[in-house]
């Protein structure tokens, strides 16, 4: 509990967590039409499970994740490391590149180059989800697919058009845990 205290913390209520099981990972990944030596970006990564999963088929050459809480950042880079430790102790190749950071999603991670944009949007308010949709439609490109979970946006931007089957709509199994960093 000491470390804790000692923490600097982000304020707010909206910091909570959640995320998607492996199945409904996948699911996600091939319902965005992951293409080979793609991009793939997630904004507000946690624990950095779907960045990883992202990664482990090898379709995309690169994955990256930005979260703004540092103890999932740092438990995401432990994450990573032991995946990696994992996959060559067992003589397998290693995943895609990822790449981590801890830092703002909104100011400090640029989508241009993503191909899928992933954001698991549960918890967060109504300033964070208009902030976020101007970042998005300003950076990214056309074709790119945005996975965006849980919430819509408000201002029905006309750059996002649907893609596949139920006009974009896809229900997946959500593991039901949260934290209050």
């Amino acid at each position: 509990e000491r470390s804790h205290q000692a923490r600097q913390r982000v304020q707010g209520s909206s910091y909570f967590y959640g995320e998607l099981d492996l199945k409904a990972q996948l699911a996600v990944l091939a319902r965005a039409g992951a293409r080979k030596g793609g991009v793939f970006v997630d904004l507000g990564s946690g624990l950095g499970k779907m960045v990883l999963a992202a990664a482990l088929p090898g379709v995309f050459s690169e994955c990256r994740g930005v979260e703004i809480l540092p103890e999932l950042h740092e438990s995401a880079v432990k994450a990573r490391g032991a995946l990696l430790s994992d996959l060559a102790g067992r003589g397998l190749p290693p995943p895609s590149e990822v790449s981590l950071r801890c830092g703002d999603m909104l100011r400090e991670e640029s989508v241009a180059d993503a191909d899928v944009v992933f954001v698991f949007a549960t918890c967060f308010p109504p300033e964070v989800m208009s902030s976020l949709e101007t970042k998005l439609s300003e950076e990214m490109r056309r074709g790119a697919r945005l996975v965006l979970v849980s919430k819509q946006f408000a201002g029905c931007c006309a750059d996002f058009v649907p893609f596949g089957d139920n006009n974009g709509y896809l229900s997946v199994g959500q593991t039901h845990s949260k934290w209050n960093l």
